[in-house]
């Protein structure tokens, strides 16, 4: 049996498990990059979302307020003409 061939084989074997580990390195680190711009596109759309909806109960609440302003203006007026007619 040659010994000589098996320090060959061995860096064979170092330079192969090198070389893989290499490639599971970056297909990891290329997965997780996409898997970080998922979530950052995900992301924004959540925030748009209820940024949208922010907007919405904003324009609700003025819209209450709108509301509240003219019932108690036409309530108070009402009162008011009630007494003038009463004397």
């Amino acid at each position: 049996m040659d010994f000589t061939i098996i320090p060959f084989l061995r860096q064979d074997e170092i330079h192969n498990t090198l070389f893989t580990n290499d490639l599971k390195f970056k297909y990891v680190s290329k997965w997780e990059r996409a898997r970080e711009e998922q979530n950052a596109a995900r992301l924004c759309q959540s925030e748009k979302k209820l940024e949208c909806q922010l907007t919405d109960l904003k324009d609700n609440i003025n819209m209450e307020l709108k509301c509240h302003v003219a019932t108690e203006t036409y309530i108070r007026q009402t009162i008011a003409v009630s007494n003038y007619i009463r004397g």
